[in-house]
C-alpha cells in the first residue's frame, strides 16, 4: 500500500458508504479481545480522524479500506494494552519517571 501523489481523498459519500464496513470490522477486533463491542464507532471515528488529519490519499478505495483495516486492528490492540499499563502504574510497577 503507497499513498500516491495527486489523488484525491474519498469525498463524505464515499466515506459515508464504507463507515458501516469499518464499524464492522471494529466490532470484530474488539470481540476477538474480549473487549465492549459498543467501543466499535469511538475506534471508527478516531480512525477516520487519523485519516483526515495526515491527509492520506490512495489510489483507490480498496486501498483505502486496507489502511482502515489496519489502523482499526492496532487500535483494538492499543485498548487491550492501556488499562494494563494502568493498573502496573497505579500499582507502582511501572513507571517511566524511575528507573
Amino acid at each position: 500500500m503507497r499513498a500516491v501523489a495527486g489523488e484525491q481523498q474519498p469525498d463524505a459519500a464515499a466515506l459515508a458508504g464504507l463507515l458501516p464496513e469499518l464499524v464492522r470490522i471494529a466490532r470484530g477486533e474488539l470481540h476477538l479481545r474480549h473487549l465492549d463491542v459498543q467501543l466499535a464507532e469511538d475506534v471508527v471515528e478516531d480512525a477516520v480522524e487519523r485519516w483526515l488529519t495526515a491527509r492520506i490519499q490512495y489510489a483507490s478505495p480498496r486501498q483505502a479500506r486496507s489502511w482502515f483495516k489496519t489502523v482499526i486492528r492496532r487500535m483494538t490492540v492499543d485498548r487491550v494494552r492501556r488499562p494494563s499499563r494502568d493498573v502496573l502504574d497505579q500499582a507502582g510497577l511501572y513507571s517511566l519517571d524511575e528507573p
